[in-house]
């Protein structure tokens, strides 16, 4: 039987892994002996209509366990460049749907992280891959009525055969770590037809949505006999994704990189001049159908809503934002995650380089040091990375925006100072063919005098007011699905009007 939640929950992932490379480690390490193949399925993804890769599903029973894998594999394309992006994840549990161990491996650059949990009667023994380290930890084994990928697959298809319109249950993806999510499957139609590849199919048409994105809805066709998923497709803003039921010919065959980053670019209403020289900018902020989503009141910018549909930002480089009271105590923010590694020994080197005779400074300055110091260090300034990890930046002193921003945000937690990313957008005068556009971005916040203050590595001054915050994120271990599914709305919809700039 296909994973039913699993293969819906990587339907939402795709957009988030146009930015990354995810690879797996090899069958030999993770082949599973004497196995029963009790289902396996090949699909081809398509972004905007032209496939891009394929993805494999495969449950099978050995030694008296059920363990179901996953891989994807797609090629996409940002201004010319192609991003490889793979992925493969590995569930164990028993023939009574206790889990034993899971495992992930992803590659979100040129350096793989693989990550290994296992299951014990409290706890989980958490075992984490960077270039050839190990990082061992332990961490609470979760609590309530989640269900093992198996014993999702079987409930939702009970509960599909029972004949309920409306099916949730909470759930584990190794993929996204540790913490359950739930899953919410709503059936639409129970009599409708589906055609494939010149063959027609009776299905069940459902909508699904997840609590780690529930805004993004992905509708899908189900086999009603067994519940494999026959077809399924997310709308992400303008953007859409889709998998198919197909051969393995099929989806194995080589096939172009679509193209993505051009729709993603958004051109105001007019153009800014000397946009780097920008201290202060209004703009008004809609998408091209339904509400406007809310932007966070944080660093250089405040929000208002003007009526149902429109945003007004307010952008001003030397006034911040005073950060919620739950900010200033949150540890959150000084952790060492997967990709803010700042406890590694490259980090740490770099660390006290850049703050060479400033060890006593302000925190303010010694923030502006480490980010003239990320500026200069990732000397190779490219598209060619999907998303690196700090450790991988500090090696190799390349990357683009995500690279700079992530780099930044783990240094300024390596010297104590409070830290997270900002995802948004910059104005730019040309980028990809194209003249005077915002183009998503990212940088870095660190946590000053009760306040969030903007970084921006890529530039060489510290930030000008042409940034608009969508969103912000601490990079924490399986929160980054989350964190990003409040930029959906707006990939292909947003629209912006800039009603003042102020430039020195």
């Amino acid at each position: 039987m296909q994973n039913l939640h699993h293969q819906s929950h990587r339907y939402v992932t795709l957009f988030v892994l146009l930015l990354v490379a995810v690879a797996s480690s090899g069958a030999s390490r993770h082949a599973v002996a004497q196995e029963q193949v009790l289902s396996e399925q090949w699909y081809a993804v398509e972004v905007q209509d032209e496939q891009a890769g394929w993805s494999h599903a495969k449950t099978v029973r050995a030694d008296g366990q059920i363990t179901t894998l996953s891989e994807m594999r797609l090629k996409i394309a940002r201004d010319g460049v192609t991003i490889r992006i793979q992925t493969a994840s590995k569930f164990v549990e028993t023939l009574g749907g206790e889990p034993v161990s899971m495992w992930s491996l992803v590659k979100y650059s040129d350096m793989p992280v693989e990550t290994d949990w296992v299951f014990n009667e409290k706890t989980i023994d958490v075992t984490v891959t960077l270039n050839g380290e190990d990082t061992k930890m332990s961490e609470p084994r979760p609590t309530g009525n989640w269900l093992t990928p198996n014993e999702a697959s079987e409930y939702t298809l009970k509960r599909i055969k029972a004949g309920a319109d409306v099916i949730t249950l909470s759930t584990i993806d190794a993929s996204q770590g540790s913490a359950p999510f739930s899953v919410t499957r709503k059936v639409i139609d129970r009599e409708a037809e589906l055609e494939l590849n010149g063959v027609k199919y009776a299905a069940i048409e459902c909508e699904s949505t997840t609590s780690m994105a529930p805004t993004v809805v992905s509708k899908e066709f189900l086999d009603p006999n067994d519940g494999t998923v026959l077809s399924g497709t997310t709308g992400m803003g303008a953007l859409v994704f889709s998998l198919k039921l197909t051969s393995k010919q099929q989806a194995l065959q080589k096939v172009a990189a679509p193209e993505l980053m051009i729709d993603t670019l958004v051109s105001p209403d007019r153009a800014i001049q000397n946009p780097r020289a920008v201290t202060r900018m209004i703009a008004e902020l809609s998408v091209k159908e339904g509400k406007m989503p809310e932007l966070p009141n944080t660093g250089a910018q405040s929000v208002t809503r003007v009526g149902k549909d429109t945003l007004r930002l307010v952008i001003r480089i030397d006034e911040n934002t005073p950060a919620p009271e739950e900010d200033l105590t949150n540890e959150t923010y000084l952790a060492s995650t997967t990709y803010l590694d700042y406890k590694n020994e490259a980090i740490g080197e770099i660390v006290t380089r850049a703050l060479k005779g400033k060890e006593e400074a302000p925190t303010a300055e010694k923030a502006e040091a480490i980010r003239a110091f990320v500026h200069r260090y990732v000397s190779s300034k490219n598209l060619d990375q999907g998303f690196a990890t700090a450790t991988e930046v500090a090696k190799t002193q390349s990357g683009d925006c995500s690279e700079h921003g992530v780099l930044l945000a783990a240094m300024l937690r390596g010297a104590g100072i409070p830290s997270r990313v900002a995802t948004g957008l910059i104005y730019v005068e040309r980028f990809a063919g194209r003249r005077n556009v915002f183009g998503y971005h990212m940088w870095a916040q660190a946590l000053i005098d009760g306040a969030w203050v903007d970084y921006d590595a890529t530039l060489p001054m510290r930030f000008d007011a042409t940034h608009v915050t969508v969103y912000t994120s601490a990079l924490e271990d399986g929160g980054m699905m989350t964190d990003f599914s409040s930029m959906i709305p707006l990939l292909g919809q947003l629209e912006i009007r800039v009603i003042k700039v102020k430039a020195n």
